[in-house]
Formats: C-alpha cells, sequence, structure tokens
C-alpha cells in the first residue's frame, strides 16, 4: 500500500458528492467572465474610447498596483479582461481553498478520515483527492471561460 492508495476512488466519492454544486460555480465563474466581457465590448466599442479608458486606468498608480498595467491601449481583450483579472483571480482562490477544506479538513472534523483510514486508504490519498477536484473546478472554469470570450467576439490568440 502506497501514501497514494484510494485516491481515485476518494476523488470519484467528491465528485459525486458536489455533482450540483461544482458545475453551478463552474458556471457561475464562467458566465460572470462572459457577461463581464460583452458589456466591455459594447461600453467601448470604437478604438478611441478604448484608448481613453486605458489611459484612465494607466494614469492612477492605485489602479495600476490592483490590475496592472495596459500593455496595448487599443486591445479590447486587455480592457476586457482588466476588471475580472484581480477580483476574478481572488475569486477563484476562495474557491479553490474551499473545495480543499471541504474535501480534507472537513472530512477530518467530522470524523470521516478516521473511518477512512481504517480501511486501504493511504495517507494523502484524502489531501490528494480534494487537491485534484479543486483542479477540476479550475479547468472547468477556464475552459468555459476561454470558450464564451471567443464566444463574445475577443480573439482566441490575444
Amino acid at each position: 500500500m502506497t501514501r497514494f492508495t484510494g485516491t481515485w476512488m476518494l476523488t470519484r466519492f467528491a465528485l459525486r458528492r458536489d455533482r450540483i454544486l461544482l458545475p453551478v460555480w463552474i458556471l457561475v465563474f464562467s458566465l460572470m467572465t462572459v457577461f463581464s466581457a460583452s458589456a466591455t465590448i459594447a461600453l467601448y466599442p470604437d478604438v478611441a474610447t478604448r484608448v481613453m479608458a486605458a489611459s484612465a486606468v494607466n494614469d492612477v498608480p492605485v489602479a495600476v498596483a490592483l490590475y496592472g498595467r495596459i500593455w496595448d491601449p487599443t486591445s479590447l481583450g486587455a480592457l476586457t479582461l482588466l476588471k475580472m483579472s484581480a477580483m476574478g483571480g481572488v475569486m477563484i482562490a476562495i474557491l479553490a481553498i474551499m473545495l480543499v477544506t471541504r474535501h480534507a479538513r472537513a472530512e477530518e472534523e467530522k470524523g470521516r478520515t478516521e473511518l477512512l483510514g481504517a480501511t486501504v486508504v493511504g495517507a494523502w490519498a484524502g489531501l490528494t483527492a480534494a487537491v485534484i477536484v479543486a483542479l477540476v473546478a479550475m479547468v472547468g472554469i477556464a475552459v468555459l471561460s476561454a470558450l464564451g470570450l471567443w464566444a463574445v467576439g475577443l480573439p482566441a490568440a490575444g
């Protein structure tokens, strides 16, 4: 028996347990990105308004510290993702922390880890399964967000 024995069984169990919650969160985060991009496209339809908005962000040091500099002020993609980059990253990190905590620490608090430990499950299987579930969620959000951004008209190469 290795330290990872039973990881796939626990991963399947965690995914089954979150069969409603996980797809909802993935869809919510992806739709937030798509709706934000769609609103930005409507708000800045031409290059002149994009350059003006990028200058407004780049001229404020606090905005640059929070969101980063817009290097190409004519880029619709750079302006679109400006809003979701910092806050979206924080929200996705919180989701990952919540998922790992739910499937690792919460199981330990409820006594399920000790119950599983009495079977053929490795010492690192629970934490590894929780991290795999979080990775599945993050990849799902990334793929659906990329497809949604492409669907609203942003270039895939940019």
